[in-house]
């Protein structure tokens, strides 16, 4: 069982990890980092954005992803932004990891009164590192098991390089009617086609990524109850992803809405999810990902646990409302 236990995982690390960028399950909490047009599109003039996961703590190192993102509009009548993002990851025994400093700006331009465009631009300088006296090689186990005294005579390559990413994305913003509004975008990056091999003669490369995303708003009573599904396609090479979700949006009383839901990795994990607004100010949400695929021979069904945090700094004279947040 414990080899069995051991395969799927490894087999689930390939489809999942290997060559792929970090992952978030709250993809629409991390709006810069699904799509750069989205720079700027929230009611206000700042925002600051904070997410946190962590995943696979009940089968191995646990892969520990944050972000951290702040943008904010060019001027008081205008969605146009400018943004910044960093975030990190790690993961497994070696430490595999990956640090990224993002630029990110898009303009955004009414097309007639219920329609919007934006375009968006990326340009990241990404780190990749890794602790290879960490790695248990084959050759270092003798018949009492693993020996670190003995010497691997691995040629091994740089533990750190550094190289630039790029990415671009448009969306379209539509306010369909008096109860429904929603969002449709595409974004594609890596198209610079960045290296993420230790070794200067790898041509292991980081394949681009294309994501096709849309979302609604459909308001049920005056009272904005609202239901709000999304829809997110993602191929990166030859790896898929598709997150289905629902929100149901329930406003408390003004200023406080509650919203709960949940999402569905297509093949992989069930994703509900609780979140808190408190209007024009801040907004918490957690969600827990319930694995449902091979892997939960391995890890018992427990997948990721995610937080996000957004707060928002309104001038109440100057802001502009918008539907993104």
């Amino acid at each position: 069982m414990r080899i069995l236990c051991f395969i799927l995982f490894v087999f689930s690390f390939v489809f999942f990890g290997f060559a792929q960028d970090i992952h978030f399950s709250q993809m629409n909490s991390s709006p810069l980092l699904l799509n750069p047009s989205f720079t700027g599109n929230f009611y206000g003039n700042h925002r600051i954005m904070l997410n946190y996961r962590d995943q696979w703590s009940s089968i191995t190192t646990p892969f520990r992803t944050i972000s951290a993102a702040y943008d904010f509009k060019k001027s008081a009548k205008s969605y146009s932004g400018i943004g910044v993002n960093l975030f990190g990851d790690r993961a497994g025994d070696a430490s595999l990891g990956i640090t990224q400093l993002n630029f990110t700006a898009a303009i955004n331009k009414p097309v007639s009164d219920k329609n919007r465009l934006a375009a968006g631009f990326l340009a990241g300088l990404v780190q990749r590192s890794i602790d290879f006296s960490k790695i248990k090689w084959g050759n270092q186990f003798d018949q009492s098991g693993y020996n670190p005294d003995i010497v691997s005579d691995e040629l091994l390559g740089s533990e750190t390089f550094y190289n630039l990413d790029l990415g671009i994305g448009l969306l379209w913003h539509c306010k369909y009617s008096e109860n429904t509004s929603f969002n449709f975008g595409i974004s594609a990056s890596h198209f610079n086609f960045p290296g993420i091999g230790f070794y200067k003669a790898s041509n292991d490369i980081l394949n681009p990524k294309y994501i096709a995303h849309t979302d609604f708003k459909i308001n049920l009573n005056k009272n904005e109850t609202a239901l709000c599904p999304s829809l997110i396609y993602v191929q990166q090479g030859v790896s898929k992803e598709i997150i289905a979700g629902m929100l149901l949006k329930y406003p408390i009383n003004t200023k406080n809405i509650v919203s709960f839901g949940c999402g569905f990795r297509w093949g992989d994990a069930l994703i509900p999810c609780l979140r808190y607004e408190l209007t024009d100010t801040y907004i918490i949400e957690m969600s827990y990902d319930i694995q449902l695929s091979d892997l939960i021979v391995a890890s018992n069904g427990r997948g990721a646990f995610e937080i996000s945090f957004h707060y928002l700094m309104v001038n109440k004279l100057k802001a502009v409302g918008c539907e993104f947040k």
